[in-house]
């Protein structure tokens, strides 16, 4: 999909916890030191001790060994949470029941209801959901 949307002299990286966690660290700090690089987070808001599931955020890197998500939903508050390098792998350390799907012929094929709701078992069949760890999407020139 990153392919489908990026100038051809972008590269994407996925980084998940199957990475130890110093080089998880590593190669994110290694990508925020990179002008061009942006960072999305596929994490879990109740490792958080936050209200709801699975979500995807842009991440920032404040200072040391802290890091800064925006969470982008509009319904949310607080908007954004700091957490350390230790929370962010913790947030991101288990599987989205979704984290694979059939994008995007199996979306159209879903009602405007079941667009809009729960992800329950019956939308993830039409979906053709594939549990996949959680993680994080580096792209950069």
């Amino acid at each position: 999909l990153l392919s489908c949307h990026l100038p051809p002299s972008y590269t994407s990286r996925i980084l998940t916890t199957s990475t130890p966690y110093p080089s998880f660290l590593s190669t994110l700090d290694s990508c925020f030191s990179n002008p061009t690089c942006r960072v999305g987070l596929n994490f879990l808001r109740s490792s958080l001790s936050q209200p709801g599931g699975g979500h995807w955020s842009p991440l920032l890197k404040t200072h040391s060994n802290y890091y800064a998500i925006i969470d982008v939903a509009k319904y949310k508050e607080p908007d954004v949470y700091f957490l350390t390098g230790e929370m962010l792998y913790g947030s991101v350390d288990n599987v989205d029941d979704c984290g694979v799907w059939d994008w995007p012929s199996a979306q159209e094929g879903l009602s405007e209801d079941e667009r809009g709701g729960e992800v329950d078992e019956n939308v993830k069949e039409k979906l053709g959901c594939i549990p996949h760890k959680r993680g994080i999407v580096m792209v950069y020139e």
